[in-house]
């Protein structure tokens, strides 16, 4: 047996029969969700420098780490500064501390991440400069891909058995300074870090504060048990401001709101609006929209009413201007990634007759008809 695939499943025996993470014992009380959303809230004022957006966005995905099992989309939480002088390390430290089974990735073998991932849906602790991010393309691609509970696995974690499908289930907390691809941002909830200066009230985190942390823990995990089923069968109220991506993220997070009650929902709506409020006016054009715009160009042009994904995605890639020759990672857009920017619109590739053709996966100019009046027609 190659030496990396007995690696592997010695790792995968075990990460099954020996506890990875401390066990957090719930509190013996009931907690209630307003005081323990408050506590957290507090905690990361008190030591990262941030908005109260921020915070109030930064408190709800963690206290959603806590009950991973009762939902079918984990946002990435995705701390992000826009220079050197924004300490994102405070807030990136204090949540790991207080979110569910925190692992670090640079702490972590290669061989062993996805047998930790499988056996205990951890929250993954990744910084944007971790080797592992880059030179490990499963890896890499459990982070760009979609997380959504149902899609949740690759193939090919294990060298040489490339029908092994591995869980990828399992929240992501990313922390880094400057750009990150749109696979990243899309499915992100994105937290600003400020510019720190003396003004800042922020402390230290101290070793003594361990026993505060195990205190939250131990309230999240009781609040979390006494709510999971709550959360499981949550329907919240959505923004219609925000677009079809954004209100994926944040339904989790409106949930925890909702169920804490309190000044809580408002909060979380508020911080939604500004949060991205602020993405609008800081970002480049929305990559969709832009793909929108190149779609409806090869339309008009071609005079067709209909594509194959292979037929498009080559069209897409004549123009070397446009981002489509190297959206991913320096290649092609994917028919995945193709699909993935056109469901914001609510269009998915479906199998489509061609003319001295066989079926084929594809998309027809109808599809788009809406899409098309709603964003390009009003952007001219």
């Amino acid at each position: 047996m190659p030496i990396n695939d007995y690696e592997t499943a010695v790792a995968r025996i075990v990460t099954r029969n020996q506890p990875a993470f401390p066990s957090i014992a719930p509190h013996p009380e009931a907690v209630y969700g307003e005081e323990i959303l408050g506590l957290v809230c507090g905690t990361i004022r008190q030591y990262a420098s941030c908005s109260s957006d921020t915070a109030v966005a930064a408190t709800l995905w963690t206290a959603m780490t806590w009950y991973l099992d009762s939902i079918e989309f984990a946002p990435i939480a995705l701390i992000a500064a826009a220079g050197d002088h924004c300490d994102t390390s405070a807030l990136f430290d204090v949540r790991a501390r207080i979110s569910r089974r925190p692992l670090p990735t640079s702490k972590v073998a290669p061989h062993a991440i996805f047998p930790l991932i499988e056996a205990h849906s951890p929250t993954l602790v990744i910084e944007a400069t971790d080797s592992m991010s880059k030179h490990n393309h499963q890896f890499a691609n459990m982070i760009t891909s979609k997380p959504l509970k149902a899609e949740a696995f690759v193939y090919g974690a294990i060298r040489n058995r490339n029908n092994t499908k591995s869980s990828t289930w399992c929240a992501k907390l990313i922390c880094g300074i400057g750009d990150f691809p749109q696979t990243i941002l899309k499915h992100s909830i994105v937290l600003d870090v400020q510019r720190t200066s003396p003004k800042d009230i922020t402390i230290p985190m101290r070793r003594n504060a361990n026993d505060h942390f195990i205190q939250l823990t131990s309230k999240l995990a009781r609040w979390s048990r006494d709510q999971a089923e709550a959360i499981r069968y949550a329907n919240p109220a959505t923004l219609p401001e925000l677009s079809y991506s954004e209100q994926e993220c944040w339904e989790p997070l409106f949930a925890t709101a909702d169920l804490a009650g309190g000044k809580w929902p408002q909060l979380a709506r508020l911080a939604a609006q500004s949060i991205s409020r602020r993405k609008a006016e800081t970002e480049e054009p929305d990559a969709s929209v832009g793909l929108l715009r190149d779609i409806h160009k090869a339309f008009t042009v071609s005079h067709r009413d209909r594509f194959s994904t292979r037929e498009l995605i080559e069209i897409l890639c004549i123009d070397n201007d446009r981002p489509w020759q190297s959206f991913n990672e320096g290649n092609p857009i994917t028919p995945t990634q193709l699909a993935e920017c056109l469901r914001e619109f609510r269009i998915h590739p479906k199998s489509t007759r061609f003319e001295g053709q066989p079926m084929a996966k594809g998309y027809q100019l109808d599809q788009f008809r809406r899409a098309f009046a709603e964003h390009i027609t009003q952007t001219h």
